[in-house]
């Protein structure tokens, strides 16, 4: 017993691909914007 569904020629054909959504780059955060200790965000405490 097959426990999946066979699909016409028909059925094939007439079948709607996937849309994919459209996704925008999110804005890059600005080099000259610091944090509320005034480092850049890509500043890491290294002892």
């Amino acid at each position: 017993m097959k426990s999946y569904k066979t699909f016409t020629v028909e059925e094939l054909e007439g079948a709607k691909g996937w849309d994919l959504p459209h996704v925008e780059q999110p804005e890059t955060t600005q080099e000259s914007k610091t944090n509320a200790l005034n480092r850049r965000s890509d500043w890491k405490y290294e002892p």
